[in-house]
């Protein structure tokens, strides 16, 4: 998470850079002085001071809107290098006080691989809590088991097209997932298993992101319950645009591969994923990059069953 803040600083600090460049630019080529707006009698009045002892200025015609914009956007531009500077000022100083301090996810990294691998401590970089995740066993649906038609060489079984589609696509963007990974929602009697149809690892929030694909929904039946398994997920603190991804078909609009690629690309590039750029696709139950499990490491509103 420290190195996703510092990535967001350094990506700050090259922008106000530049913005700070194009403002001192643009603020030689301005024209000489300051502008001075009054309002009188419901009508606005501008003047031009070239000196600062000059408190009244220049008065500007209504046929001189040229000048006047130009020393607005001036007057502008000026605060704005201003706020620009204290920014980058306080922006560098904390990147430097980062440098100076042993930040606490790399005293794991320090120790002797053969002392890490004797600690039981959450303070794990996120490579390794990730790897931790994906090394998880698990026991798949086999709710409708016969329906599980389509394949792909060394994979698991998925129930339709578009569940190949956005698997492959996931594989292809070296994002880890499992299949139908069990889910327990709800509490104490209420409590219920659930099958997600892709289970994700956040990195950035060490959390599961969930992706439900409902394939039928013109059909009034099956809708419905897409529906109920919506609030469902709602109700246990897992919410579309959050921890829940969600894509819809019919017959007549059918899953666009494009549109599941942009959603991968968005996982990838904005920083929540670690990409596995040489999956070993030859894995058991789950149609995805990896399996084995961790008890008490991985939490959520959901409860895993192992």
């Amino acid at each position: 998470m420290l190195k996703g803040l510092i990535t967001m600083v350094n990506d700050r600090i090259a922008f106000l850079e530049m913005l700070s460049e194009e403002l001192v630019k643009q603020l030689k080529a301005a024209p000489p002085g300051k502008i001075r707006a009054v309002r009188k009698k419901g009508v606005i009045q501008c003047y031009q001071r070239i000196l600062p002892s000059d408190k009244s200025g220049k008065y500007l015609k209504s046929n001189q809107k040229e000048l006047i914009q130009a020393l607005i956007q001036k007057r502008l531009f000026s605060q704005m290098l201003n706020a620009v500077t204290d920014e980058l000022k306080i922006l560098k100083k904390l990147k430097r006080l980062y440098d100076s301090f042993c930040i606490v996810e790399n005293v794991l990294m320090k120790q002797p691989q053969c002392i890490r691998e004797l600690i039981d401590d959450p303070l794990m970089t996120n490579e390794e809590v990730c790897r931790l995740w994906a090394s998880q066993n698990y026991k798949g649906n086999d709710f409708f088991k016969e329906n599980k038609k389509f394949l792909s060489s060394k994979f698991s079984a998925v129930r339709s097209k578009s569940e190949f589609i956005i698997a492959m696509i996931l594989v292809r963007y070296g994002i880890s997932f499992f299949y139908e990974k069990p889910l327990r929602i709800g509490k104490g009697k209420f409590s219920k298993l659930i099958y997600p149809d892709y289970t994700i690892w956040d990195v950035e929030s060490r959390q599961e992101i969930y992706w439900e694909h409902f394939g039928m929904m013109d059909d009034p039946d099956y809708a419905l319950k897409a529906i109920k398994r919506i609030m469902e997920y709602q109700k246990n603190g897992i919410y579309p645009g959050q921890r829940l991804i969600i894509t819809f078909e019919s017959f007549d609009s059918p899953l666009d591969p494009k549109h599941v690629e942009q959603i991968a690309e968005r996982l990838v590039s904005g920083g929540h994923m670690i990409k596995d750029g040489k999956p070993d696709i030859s894995l058991p139950p789950g149609f995805g990059i990896w399996p084995r499990s961790s008890d008490g490491i991985f939490s959520g509103q959901g409860q895993h069953v192992q």
